[in-house]
């Protein structure tokens, strides 16, 4: 569940890039293309999908980030990586 929250604004862009490509593809729909509410809809999805992914991946403490505090919390040092040359 945690690797679903933070790729939820990546899902938004490309529901927005879909939406803005729609039209192009399917000759049926290109009357939607004059349309600002369909064209607006589609890069606010866009837009806010990279800002989401921002922040949630910032400030959202999810999936091997918290394994990691917790072996900081219970003292474990992992052994130097010492190579011959």
């Amino acid at each position: 569940m945690g690797s679903f929250k933070k790729n939820i604004g990546v899902l938004l862009v490309i529901l927005g890039a879909v939406l803005l490509l729609l039209p192009v593809f399917i000759s049926g729909m290109t009357d939607l293309l004059d349309h600002n509410a369909y064209s607006l809809t589609g890069i606010l999805l866009v837009v806010l999908g990279v800002v989401a992914h921002i922040l949630l991946n910032k400030y959202l403490p999810l999936g091997d980030d918290d394994e990691q505090e917790t072996r900081a919390e219970r003292g474990y040092v992992p052994e130097p990586d010492v190579r011959k040359v």
